[in-house]
């Protein structure tokens, strides 16, 4: 608990040298200026990045398997429930007929705005409420975030990826393209399912980023797989070429 990084950390081992620290008692022993006492603390301190450090895999990993499966991790968008005891997602039986009776209204032409009022003030539609938030009406702004999440025709788009859900879809694929066409979103690519073998695996030996992949086609068909360094450390300048 006295440090939360190494940087915490080596903040910490330089007051006990400055003098601005004359002792660190804990629950377990009493730590001083001197090489021995320091040397432990350096070692407790890598001891705790590295549980930090394996506790922030397994979450990942967790996630992860979670989205391979076709569950979205965390709480799912208004329409829909966590089911706790399978850890799955289910239709809200208070909300999903309204949310679905909004979309029917874009796909009529009626403006967002318009749902917006009718939805607040004629059905009295209001967010789940949990225990330190919801229960309100939904914003404008929400309410275009719902008519944009493609989670409503079966796809779970995240950071790791697009995944294809299992929860019960709302609409169809064509009427969330369809909706897309009415908001303006013409130009927005569909996004795609393409997964590759090694991305989230395998990092840059250079500069330490992830790695990343995309697909390309000749002008023959043949299609090939490129691996490459997504370069986003600004520190290293990394000169990792294509694979």
């Amino acid at each position: 608990r006295l440090a939360r990084n190494p940087m915490d950390g080596a903040a910490l081992a330089w007051a006990l040298d400055q003098g601005k620290i004359e002792e660190i008692i804990t629950p377990y022993n009493q730590l001083h200026n001197n090489s021995n006492d320091k040397f432990l603390m350096q070692l407790e301190f890598g001891m705790a990045k590295k549980y930090v450090d394996d506790l922030s895999d397994n979450v990942r990993r967790g996630l992860r398997m979670k989205l391979d499966k076709g569950w979205l991790p965390g709480r799912p968008p208004i329409g829909y429930l966590n089911e706790p005891k399978d850890r799955t997602i289910v239709t809200d039986p208070d909300r999903f007929t309204l949310v679905r009776k909004m979309w029917e209204l874009l796909l009529q032409g009626v403006p967002p705005i318009k749902i917006h009022r009718v939805s607040n003030d004629e059905w009295a539609l209001r967010t789940v409420m949990h225990k330190h938030y919801g229960g309100g009406s939904l914003s404008l702004s929400g309410i275009y975030r719902i008519f944009s999440n493609p989670f409503y025709y079966g796809l779970i788009e995240r950071k790791e990826g697009v995944f294809q859900g299992k929860h019960e879809a709302m609409i169809t694929q064509d009427e969330y393209w369809k909706a897309q066409a009415i908001l303006g979103h013409k130009g927005k690519p569909r996004p795609k399912t393409r997964r590759f073998a090694f991305t989230g695996l395998i990092h840059c030996g250079e500069c330490g980023g992830s790695i990343t992949a995309e697909e390309k086609v000749n002008r023959f068909g043949s299609h090939y797989v490129y691996y490459h360094c997504t370069k986003k450390n600004r520190t290293v300048s990394c000169s990792q070429k294509v694979i």
